[in-house]
């Protein structure tokens, strides 16, 4: 696999690209809503900690793994994202399928175009 420094062209990962930065806030909502991995703030505002079911990591058996994201916190390398992926025993495969369907359906910036006056 290649390693990019470089942003994708677009928001699509093929099999053969390497996991990409992401912003903590995109990776967040990713976790959430396809791989059901939760996440809660913590203490500097620098970490946050992504927690598994049964959602509680002072339970046996909870697994969650707690990390730090760069750029003023507003961003992860693919090296915490590998960590993530491999604390929840999540493969690239199932994370490139999970990005794939979180970006096929992120709500695209507003047109600048005016909606139509005309009547019908």
């Amino acid at each position: 696999m290649t390693d990019r420094r470089w942003k994708l062209k677009s928001q699509w990962l093929e099999p053969s690209d390497a996991i990409p930065e992401m912003e903590l806030s995109d990776f967040v909502r990713l976790c959430k809503e396809h791989l059901a991995i939760l996440s809660e703030p913590g203490d500097p505002p620098y970490w946050v900690r992504f927690i598994g079911s049964p959602y509680n990591p002072f339970v046996d058996g909870c697994a969650s793994i707690r990390v730090m994201a760069h750029h003023k916190g507003t961003r992860v390398s693919p090296l915490v994202i590998k960590a993530v992926l491999e604390k929840f025993e999540i493969t690239d495969e199932r994370f490139r399928e999970a990005y794939n369907l979180f970006f096929s359906q992120v709500p695209r910036a507003a047109s600048t175009e005016q909606p139509s006056t005309k009547p019908n």
